[in-house]
């Protein structure tokens, strides 16, 4: 009876521990799923949402850290990485600056001579031509020999007239001439000068002349008619504002040198008469005697009938 009671205690202490054994293993087992749930969800979104790269085309970028460039996928749970896709580059409308003229060197080509250019002892210049391209004087020059154009086609013969002979007197830049014309070479405005007065007109004592101005490329011409020195003075000023403008537009270039012309007066030839030839003379006496003799002879018919 006592060994019967034994082996019943001892059937129940296995029971029970098997027991306790299956249902220990049912919590562990329960125990490593919920943990496997809660790494999965952790480390899949939070790694999904703090760490993944995204990369959608035409959608609202995902909050975090996300760089967007064109890929045809959606992002997926946990760390991605975006396959760039080949996509057509947009073309991007270049602007180029445009530098603007500087003042500078705008170049203006609208000189015009005027009376006001030149003056002395504050008489202004009677009459001007130009500007002209070129020398004014010199082997290529053609200055002089249009001031002595003849048949009224001379460079100021509306002012002077025909009867006039111009020579080139002296120039600012020739080291000395017997008039002492000189100029301030070099400068745009300034002063010119003679040392000696001049009568050209016999009939007047007054004097006729030409000032020339030239700059680099270009010259302008001066008339001064029928100037009286006593009253005028010998000096003057000049700007080449009327020959050539500078880079400005405002100011003349400066003056490379000055020329002076003088006009001398002379008289016209009277007109030739034409004396009739000898021979004319003869033919016209014979024909003359011949009609006198014709005009006898009928006289004395007459006279006898």
């Amino acid at each position: 009876m006592p060994y019967q009671n034994s082996k019943k205690i001892i059937s129940y202490i296995s029971i029970g521990l098997l027991s306790f054994t299956m249902a220990l293993g049912t919590q562990m087992s329960e125990a490593s799923a919920k943990n496997a749930n809660k790494n999965g969800n952790g480390n899949g979104n939070g790694n999904g949402n703090g760490n993944t790269t995204s990369t959608p085309v035409a959608s609202t970028p995902t909050p975090g850290s996300t760089t967007s460039t064109p890929v045809a996928s959606t992002p997926t749970s946990g760390t991605t990485t975006s396959t760039p896709v080949a996509s057509t580059p947009t073309p991007v409308a270049s602007t180029t600056p445009v530098l603007a003229l500087s003042p500078a060197t705008v170049v203006s080509s609208t000189a015009t001579c005027s009376v006001t250019n030149v003056s002395l002892g504050g008489t202004t210049a009677t009459d001007c031509k130009g500007p002209f391209q070129g020398n004014d004087t010199g082997n290529q020059s053609t200055l002089l020999s249009t001031l002595n154009s003849q048949n009224g086609s001379g460079l100021f013969d509306l002012n002077v007239g025909s009867n006039v002979q111009w020579s080139l007197a002296g120039k600012s830049d020739d080291g000395g001439n017997s008039l002492g014309f000189k100029a301030a070479n070099d400068f745009n405005t300034g002063s010119w000068s003679l040392n000696n007065p001049f009568t050209i007109n016999p009939t007047s004592n007054l004097s006729t002349f030409v000032i020339s101005l030239k700059t680099s490329t270009a010259y302008s011409t001066y008339l001064f008619k029928e100037v009286d020195f006593s009253k005028t003075g010998l000096k003057g000023i000049f700007d080449t504002i009327g020959v050539a403008l500078d880079g400005s537009g405002k100011n003349g270039k400066d003056l490379s040198h000055a020329s002076l012309f003088v006009a001398s007066y002379y008289k016209p030839k009277p007109p030739v008469t034409k004396v009739p030839e000898p021979a004319v003379n003869l033919s016209l006496a014979l024909l003359a005697l011949g009609g006198f003799k014709i005009l006898k002879r009928k006289n004395l018919e007459t006279a006898e009938n």
